[in-house]
């Protein structure tokens, strides 16, 4: 399969013909990714180039990614990022390739969607690439997640909104050892925003670029016992005001 490259300020995108159109697009969203995770935490503007692997279809993208994993991935994998190249699938793909919680209304790509996701996955190179080296693998997954649902705004979309209210209809909250998988993306935000509450952004940014362990509590001297029962008594307020959200 042939692809073409085209070349931007700070980033390249890999790509077939038939995806010609949504190249800038696709630019576009990760360049904003970058500056709000910069604006957020207050790092410096810097990034070695990023290169944007557009997929025409999922059996072009697990060939791509195949020196990742060996496991052919699911509808509900939209991309995967490693170190600096950011593999996506192309939104003309969506239809057919990805989970239909993913499309719009018209059952094509919802470019909302497309444009969220990129820019979360940029936050985790940006993680990556300012935190010391190796600390981002040891982390837990809440904080991640959280991050970059949280630096994205992401909490606020109709997915995060209509599994919170799954959650809570439930009586399902989350215990910080136990955030992992479905929980690190749904409530892992919710924890990070309530460190900021507590200790300020700048507190978001010394885990980041300082930290090198996974106790990120114990990392800002908390009182692991106190802040949880604060941050789980928080919790109904906080999804039911995001629920509402128009």
């Amino acid at each position: 399969m042939k692809f073409n490259i085209k070349h931007f300020k700070g980033a390249r995108a890999i790509y077939c013909v038939k995806d010609t159109a949504i190249v800038d697009e696709t630019y576009r969203y990760a360049a904003a990714g970058v500056r709000k995770v910069t604006r957020f935490l207050g790092l410096p503007l810097v990034l070695p180039l990023i290169n944007l692997f557009i997929a025409p279809n999922r059996r072009e993208y697990d060939r791509l990614v195949s020196h990742l994993t060996k496991v052919p991935t699911g509808r509900g994998r939209l991309g995967q990022p490693q170190g600096h190249d950011l593999y996506l699938i192309s939104p003309n793909a969506w239809p057919a390739d990805v989970h239909p919680d993913y499309l719009g209304k018209d059952g094509k790509c919802d470019k909302k969607v497309y444009r969220q996701f990129i820019e979360h996955e940029i936050v985790h190179m940006m993680e990556e690439y300012g935190s010391p080296k190796g600390a981002m693998e040891i982390r837990p997954q809440w904080w991640s997640e959280g991050l970059a649902v949280y630096a994205t705004g992401q909490w606020k979309d109709r997915l995060t909104r209509r599994m919170l209210k799954e959650d809570l209809a439930a009586d399902r909250l989350p215990a910080i050892a136990k955030m992992k998988g479905r929980d690190a993306y749904v409530w892992g935000w919710s924890l990070v925003r309530f460190i900021e509450k507590r200790l300020g952004r700048a507190a978001l940014k010394r885990v980041l670029t300082v930290s090198y362990t996974g106790d990120i509590l114990g990392f800002l001297k908390l009182d692991r016992k106190q802040f949880e029962a604060d941050w789980r008594k928080s919790l109904p307020k906080l999804a039911h005001k995001i629920i509402c959200r128009a």
